[in-house]
């Protein structure tokens, strides 16, 4: 940012050309001018000097030489730091803006975001006023004035405490280290659980070990503390690629000669995409855990916009049981359009307890669900439809279409907010980008490079960078589809930085285990658990929603388009020097540019890493 400092109008003396004075015409009268043209077009007068002309061509107009303002800011104009002006001003051969008194200019509120969410007041001697979010609500701790009080942070301590007490301050936009944070809290069903430091519950594990066993699904869902526990991992043995730790040999022996390029591309080119906590729960993928308690359905494939008239043989027909509130991504039915176009994913992810069988739909057509009769059970109508055992690895064989790009399991890779809460993630992540190569191959499972673009462990394209003009651009420094990214920092270095503690989980898993590239979308990001699977319980549609507004998020209450009040959160920021940057956030942006790498393509599961 370059800052101008105004001064009272002066007169613009500008040089005419070299040379001796009398060259210009002679003698002449004490106060006598003659005409004179400066250099930059302005009209001038040269002054009578000691009996001579001056070869100096003095301006007669300051203002003159300015280029005219923009249209678009000629009544609005802006000063260098962002605020509202006045009027126009020449200074320098510049149109200089005049800063009002009482005016604003937008500011990130409440975190670094793309577009001004909140406004601070510019004062004239340069300082500006806290920056106040664009719509009144609960103070939280995020650094920003929420309530409009002109405080910002006045939150008397973490209401998300630990039973047994403790009390945090909020300092910064973080709660602090907790203070009398100790002992237990009881468990449902006996036993207790210990305080995390950040003086919440530990997880349900805590009470009773993993619950439940890796790789398997028997347990109640009819209590809120009754979902899978952090420590469990869907498809959790020795041959899932997703829970094998990178060796320390390969972040160094086996990363790709292309990394920097591709990594920078993604970063700087590709908007980063956003954890959401909405309030009606749309954010996110669902998963339901089903039992035989729950409505039976009739589970059949119809419209798919790829050709298939039918899931697969053993698939098409089965009788499923989920809640009757149960909900597809978004919410609401999808509409399939066509392979060019085929409209919202609408993924839903069945867990059958009973038979430990995955079953990943995709484009989910019916819902709400429709009253469930005795016989037949009512249908469940998706575009497509495949399963998965359980206590196998969750990778489709190839040949074998699965309800995501990559050819693994819906479950496979995403974060769920069990395990943010816990701060640990056992597993690599699930990781989308905008398109992806058609160079490197072969996929799993072919001897051919014949689905380019394509590395272990995915069998199948997403959206390639030269299936379309608005991205063929992105061709050459794309990943392929699987592609295995990792954070190139050890926990103990992550340990270390000053982000917020969400963050440093995420960093934790990925350079443990990495990211798995899965699927194209419109940005680049990482696949999260869906809020709708808790809503057996009161309010529990929102409990991501709760974790973004103790944990700094962004609020955001929607516009036109898309309306909804939720909490937000990008993994990575630009930091640009964008006037009204929060300064606090700026300083917690994590250096994705130089420890993000990718790994060499895999050919076989055993040389992966």
């Amino acid at each position: 940012m370059h800052l101008r400092i105004l001064l009272p109008a002066v007169v613009v003396i500008v040089a005419n050309w070299p040379g001796d004075a009398r060259a210009i015409g002679g003698s002449c009268q004490p106060g006598q001018t003659k005409s004179c043209t400066a250099p930059n077009g302005c009209a001038g007068v040269n002054q009578c000097i000691d009996g001579v002309f001056s070869p100096q061509c003095t301006q007669i107009n300051p203002d003159c030489g300015c280029p005219p303002p923009s249209p678009t800011l000629a009544q609005n104009c802006l000063t260098p730091d962002g605020c509202a002006g006045i009027r126009f001003w020449c200074r320098d051969h510049w149109m200089q803006c005049i800063k009002g008194a009482g005016s604003t200019r937008g500011c990130f509120c409440g975190g670094y975001t793309y577009t001004y969410n909140g406004s601070q007041a510019c004062n004239l001697d340069g300082t500006y006023g806290v920056c106040q979010s664009y719509t009144e609500g609960l103070e939280i701790c995020d650094g920003c004035d929420n309530d409009r009080n002109g405080l910002v942070d006045a939150v008397p301590y973490n209401p998300y405490a630990c039973a047994t007490g403790g009390v945090q301050s909020c300092v910064n936009g973080q709660w602090s280290s907790p203070v009398g944070c100790g002992g237990s809290a009881p468990c449902t069903g006996g036993g207790t659980r210990a305080c995390n430091p950040d003086c919440s519950v530990q997880a349900v594990q805590a009470c009773f070990g993993c619950n439940p066993a890796p790789g398997t699904m028997t347990f109640n869902v009819d209590g809120p503390n009754e979902w899978p526990a952090a420590c469990w991992g869907p498809f959790n043995n020795n041959s899932n690629p997703f829970y094998r730790e990178i060796p320390a040999t390969a972040k160094v022996n086996q990363v790709d000669a292309r990394s920097f390029d591709i990594v920078q591309q993604m970063l700087t080119q590709w908007r980063a995409g956003e954890l959401q906590g909405r309030l009606d729960g749309k954010s996110g993928e669902p998963t339901y855990y089903s039992d035989s308690t729950m409505p039976a359905y009739t589970l059949k494939c119809r419209n798919d916009p790829y050709g298939a008239s039918q899931c697969p043989p053993g698939v098409e027909g089965s009788i499923v049981t989920l809640p009757e509130w149960a909900l597809p991504e978004g919410g609401s039915g999808v509409i399939p359009g066509t392979p060019q176009d085929p409209g919202p994913d609408g993924h839903v992810t069945i867990v059958d307890q009973a038979s430990n069988i995955v079953y990943d739909l995709w484009q989910v057509q019916t819902a709400p669900l429709p009253a469930v009769s005795a016989t037949p059970p009512p249908d469940l109508i998706a575009s497509w439809a495949n399963v998965r055992p359980l206590t196998g690895d969750g990778l489709y064989p190839f040949g074998q279409r699965a309800a995501i790009a990559a050819g693994w399991s819906n479950l496979l890779g995403r974060i769920r907010l069990e395990e943010l809460q816990a701060g640990e993630i056992n597993h690599a992540l699930f990781m989308y980008v905008v398109c992806h190569n058609g160079v490197d191959g072969p996929a799993r499972g072919q001897v051919s490079g014949a689905n380019v673009g394509v590395v272990f462990p995915a069998t199948g394209q997403g959206r390639p960078c030269n299936s379309s003009p608005a991205h063929s651009g992105f061709e050459a420094k794309a990943p392929p589809m699987g592609a295995h990214f990792f954070y190139n920092l050890t926990p103990q270095q992550i340990d270390e930085l000053n982000i917020q503690p969400w963050k440093k989980t995420i960093l934790k898993a990925l350079s443990r285990y990495g990211a798995f590239v899965g699927d194209t979308a419109d940005n680049w990001g990482f696949e999260q658990e869906s809020s709708y699977g808790y809503s057996s319980v009161e309010n529990g549609a929102r409990r991501w929603y709760d974790f973004g507004a103790v944990s700094g998020w962004t609020r955001w209450l929607g516009d036109a388009s898309d309306p909804g009040d939720r909490y937000f959160a990008r993994l990575y920021e630009t930091v640009d020097g964008t006037p009204g940057g929060n300064p606090t956030l700026e300083a917690q942006s994590i250096d994705l540019l130089n420890h993000l790498k990718m790994l060499k393509p895999c050919v076989s599961q055993g040389i992966c890493q």
